[in-house]
């Protein structure tokens, strides 16, 4: 398994709490098929002394289709083919590597992405990420690279 190599390389350490959520993240996406061992490029690790977490491994939309790619200053935003036809967005902190995928993704005649989870709203477009919690903008972030 990936994470136990990455656990014994005496090049690279991992904080314990991040191990964790590493592991609970594997289980969890592996469980809905989104994650396999194919999702991670070993030749991709750090062999640097530096700490990492799993999200930093793991880009784009795991067995699925990247339909769209955006970076905003501090996230990655994707829309995501599924092989069964659904659309879904995942967003990934670049910071924390704490991640979300929602199902159910609309879209705009303009190219915006509506995706809603209970009561938070995430839209991603060419120019910008906006996350609206109760019809409220909690956040909004230009889009730096596509």
């Amino acid at each position: 398994m990936v994470l136990q190599s990455c656990q014994k390389s005496s090049q690279m350490s991992i904080q314990q709490p991040a191990l964790v959520w590493g592991i609970a993240l594997w289980a969890s996406l592996g469980s809905l098929g989104l994650l396999g061992p194919e999702a991670i490029n070993a030749q991709s690790l750090p062999s640097d002394q530096s700490t990492f977490t799993l999200a930093q491994f793991v880009s784009g939309c795991p067995r699925a289709e990247v339909i769209e790619a955006y970076e905003t200053p501090n996230f990655f935003a994707y829309i995501c083919g599924a092989a069964d036809g659904s659309v879904f967005y995942r967003g990934v902190d670049k910071s924390s590597g704490q991640q979300i995928n929602v199902f159910g993704v609309s879209s705009g005649g303009d190219g915006t992405y509506y995706a809603t989870n209970g009561d938070v709203t995430y839209t991603i477009n060419p120019s910008q990420l906006q996350v609206f919690q109760n019809n409220r903008l909690i956040l909004s972030e230009p889009v730096i690279n596509r």
